[in-house]
C-alpha cells in the first residue's frame, strides 16, 4: 500500500532527544500467502448445521519494520539521536488452527450462529533481517481463542432483534487483556424502503 512505498514519520521517545524515525521502501513486496484447510460441514438436525475447518497456513515477505544504526543530527535548537526504521519484507513464517460453527435455527423467525476458533502465528526473521517490532506483534497481535454468537429474531411488526457477543484471549503485543464485548441493534422496517434502528 501507499503506507509502505510513501509513508514517513517520526516519532518522540518519552521525553527525552530520542526520535524514531520510519522511512517508506519503495521497494516493499506484497505479503505471499499460501493456504492449505479442510473442512467437514454435517446435519445433525434439519435445523442445525455444524461446520469444522482446519487450516496451515504458509507466510513470506511479511511486513518487518528494520531497524539501523542510530544517528545523530544537530540544528540550531541542539542534538537528537535518531534511530531509522525501515519497511521491510524480513519476515516469514505460519499459522495454524481449527475453526468450528453451528448454525441452528429453532423457528423460521430465530436464528443462531456459534462460533469458536483456536489460532496459532509463528514468524521469525530471515536472514540479515533486523527487525525491531513486528516478529512479537504479528505473533502476539491476533487471538489465541476466539468465540463468537450472534442470533436474531424476526417479530411480528417488522422488527428485527439481533445480538452480538464476542470474546477474546489477550493479546499480548498489544498489553490488552481478555475481554468480552457485546451489542443489541433493534430494527424496525417501515416499509420496503426505509426503516429506522436502534443500537
Amino acid at each position: 500500500s501507499r503506507v509502505e512505498h510513501d509513508f514517513s514519520t517520526a516519532s518522540l521517545v518519552n521525553t527525552s532527544p530520542l526520535f524514531v524515525r520510519v522511512t517508506p521502501n519503495p521497494a516493499f513486496r506484497s505479503e505471499v500467502l499460501t493456504a492449505l484447510e479442510g473442512s467437514l460441514v454435517t446435519m445433525p438436525h434439519s435445523n442445525w448445521m455444524a461446520t469444522v475447518a482446519v487450516f496451515r497456513n504458509s507466510h513470506d515477505h511479511v511486513l518487518s519494520g528494520e531497524l539501523f544504526s542510530p544517528v545523530v543530527e544537530s540544528d540550531p535548537n541542539g542534538s537528537r539521536t535518531v534511530f531509522p526504521v525501515v519497511f521491510g519484507n524480513g519476515l516469514e513464517g505460519h499459522s495454524y488452527g481449527v475453526e468450528i460453527t453451528n448454525d441452528i435455527r429453532p423457528a423460521s423467525w430465530w436464528r443462531t450462529t456459534i462460533n469458536y476458533s483456536w489460532l496459532r502465528v509463528h514468524l521469525q526473521k530471515k536472514p540479515g533481517s533486523r527487525d525491531a517490532s513486528q516478529e512479537v506483534r504479528g505473533e502476539g497481535g491476533s487471538p489465541r481463542h476466539q468465540l463468537q454468537l450472534a442470533t436474531t429474531w424476526h417479530l411480528p411488526g417488522r422488527v428485527t432483534v439481533d445480538w452480538f457477543l464476542r470474546a477474546l484471549s489477550g493479546l499480548p503485543a498489544l498489553r490488552l487483556p481478555r475481554y468480552t464485548t457485546s451489542n443489541v441493534r433493534v430494527d424496525w422496517a417501515l416499509n420496503s424502503e426505509a426503516g429506522l434502528f436502534v443500537q
